[in-house]
């Protein structure tokens, strides 16, 4: 595998670059057993996770790019890419560290780029410590005090496992995600409750119009969550149908 990084000089505590981070990955080039690289795709996500356990919990440093939405993709031929200061792998294992330490703040872009026919594309990364699904933002997140949507009086508070019960009633609940399913690219995803499929106790759906609402639903894996919303039935188990992130807070995590 080719692997080329840009160089970013000074991995400080609070880091003040600026600049685009670009990296170039040709597995077509790299024998396999060079490769460092590990490439998974699940659903619309493709991840790419350097084989490195040097981040918290043993993770392994991982990308990540929505590879349905183009919007964040865009074609460079061999002339552009020249012009591009490229680094080493230690470079960005470095910066992987760097992010991880500043809890996922950046305001810099990471960039990809993959050979595609006789050029490239280059897409916008999204980066996350397996081990703790984060993805850009701090680990534990505080309660959102703003979100109106749980101000509403008369609203149920109703335990996960009896949403069954109040089919057709608004109401607001909690539990953690345990997995989460795309079942139709840019048309409906959905979290998994309390448990895997089939047996959740109910399902958050968020439908396409709604998706940009939202940060990928890789990124709640994990999270325990308390939402609002009405009660629908859904694949014969409760759901609960979310349009805006407004409708959800996050609570910390349970230690073991």
């Amino acid at each position: 595998m080719l692997l080329l990084f840009p160089v970013v000089q000074g991995f400080a505590q609070k880091t003040q670059n600026t600049n685009p981070v670009y990296y170039l990955l040709d597995t077509a080039n790299t024998p396999r057993n060079d490769r460092m690289w590990k490439l998974t795709t699940d659903g619309r996500y493709k991840y790419f996770a350097i084989q490195c356990p040097c981040l918290e919990n043993h993770g392994k440093p991982t990308f990540f790019y929505d590879a349905v939405n183009k919007d964040n993709a865009a074609r460079i031929n061999k002339k552009e890419l020249r012009v591009i200061k490229l680094a080493n792998l230690d470079t960005l294992i470095a910066l992987a560290r760097q992010i991880e330490r500043n809890n996922y703040a950046r305001d810099f872009p990471i960039y990809l780029i993959e050979p595609r026919g006789e050029g490239y594309i280059k897409h916008e990364m999204s980066f996350m410590n397996p081990t703790v699904q984060i993805s850009a933002l701090p680990d534990v997140l505080p309660s959102k005090h703003d979100n109106s949507a749980f101000e509403v009086r008369g609203l149920i508070e109703a335990d996960s496992k009896d949403l069954g019960n109040y089919i057709n009633k608004s109401v607001i609940t909690a539990g953690k995600v345990v997995s989460f399913r795309i079942v139709e690219a840019n048309k409906l995803e959905t979290l998994l409750i309390g448990a895997d499929y089939p047996n959740q106790d109910f399902t958050i759906l968020i439908k396409g119009k709604n998706l940009n609402n939202f940060n990928p639903v890789a990124f709640y894996k994990g999270r325990r969550l308390r939402v609002v919303g009405k009660v629908i039935e859904y694949e014969g188990k409760p759901g609960i149908e979310l349009s805006n992130e407004s409708e959800i807070q996050f609570l910390p995590r349970i230690k073991n």
